[in-house]
């Protein structure tokens, strides 16, 4: 925000009648005080946020509906972690504070002048966290894989001759599976991943957790791997058809674009340069908005079965999700469902 911005605002005066005024807070959170199991407030760079019952708490691979708690008797239930067992449970793996305690925490609401006896205060609509947004990019140097998704006991992918990395095992940030260059699922057991380029993020442990047998040393514990390199030789589903999804984004009443890659059956010689995308939102209250178009184009040389596509189209109104799917001689192949201004990996043409 400019600086006259910041004063002009600073001195306006709100009537006593004003209305909730949107707002968006980014920092870390240094205080977790309950009302209830769902109710109470947090604290980010001393602002004090209030939240209940309606707000939302999630993370780039989870949110509070998807995670599940014990009861008294240590059995896992149907009933999702409260507020506080979110915020300030157990600790993450590796972190000396409970929860999300001293982790970054993105707040989006409004200021609500009825809030804090008449006071005022800050709502929060939703708050989201990955911890901390630390990144390593570079070559792994190391690995021990012995599983498909590289999640054994002991497990482990090193990046650039010395820090390791292990999955996020936690249900409020689970680690999604690690992507090869084209976004697809991968089979790394046995796999010798040296000299591969990568990307990973995640949050820096405070606490040793490698090895998980006997912690001897401090690790990156990634939410989110990707390889840098397309590696068709260690796909999960080498032999059938598949499409991945980069990026959706989609501004109402102009357009929608989606990208990403398909492939083809590894053991083929069919070319991924065939058919077409179609990309799908659906609406409690309206039509279907369909889009077909962008035929895939080869990749690269050297990866003959790997495709890369780009879908645009004007649309009247946009959705959460879109499926996407890839129609070859008027059938779909492969499909994806995937969530509108989903940024993901390296854009192929940015």
């Amino acid at each position: 925000m400019a600086a006259a911005s910041a004063v002009a605002m600073g001195t306006m005066c709100l009537p006593a009648s004003a209305q909730l005024v949107p707002l968006e807070i980014e920092g870390p959170m240094t205080a977790s005080a309950a009302t209830t199991p769902e109710s109470g407030t947090i604290t980010a760079m001393g602002q004090v946020i209030f939240y209940d019952e309606n707000t939302v708490f999630a993370t780039p691979t989870s949110d509070k509906t998807q995670t599940r708690r014990t009861n008294a008797n240590g059995v896992l239930t149907n009933r999702p972690l409260t507020a506080t067992q979110w915020l300030r449970g157990e600790n993450f793996e590796g972190r000396n504070r409970p929860g999300f305690l001293n982790g970054t925490v993105i707040v989006t609401g409004y200021w609500d002048p009825a809030l804090n006896g008449g006071a005022g205060g800050v709502y929060a609509e939703e708050i989201f966290s990955d911890i901390a947004e630390n990144v390593i990019l570079g070559v792994i140097t190391a690995n021990q894989c012995t599983n498909p998704t590289c999640t054994g006991p002991d497990d482990f992918i090193q990046g650039n001759g010395t820090t390791p990395f292990v999955e996020n095992k936690d249900q409020r940030l689970p680690a999604e599976p690690i992507l090869d260059g084209g976004l697809f699922e991968l089979n790394l057991t046995g796999a010798n991943l040296v000299g591969t380029t990568f990307g990973g993020e995640g949050y820096y442990s405070d606490a040793p957790v490698h090895p998980r047998s006997a912690p001897a040393e401090r690790a990156l514990v990634y939410w989110d791997f990707q390889l840098g390199d397309f590696r068709p030789d260690l796909l999960l589903r080498p032999n059938q058809p598949e499409i991945s999804v980069l990026r959706i984004r989609c501004n109402v009443g102009d357009r929608l674009e989606v990208r990403g890659w398909v492939h083809q059956p590894i053991n083929s010689n069919l070319s991924p340069a065939v058919g077409t995308i179609r990309a799908t939102m659906s609406f409690p209250d309206r039509p279907d908005v369909v889009v077909t178009n962008g035929t895939p184009t080869l990749a690269e040389a050297t990866v003959p079965r790997y495709g890369i596509y780009r879908l645009r189209g004007d649309v009247p109104a946009c959705a959460d999700d879109v499926k996407v799917e890839w129609i070859v001689n008027g059938l779909t192949i492969a499909s994806a469902d995937a969530s509108v201004d989903r940024l993901r990996g390296n854009d192929p043409e940015e």
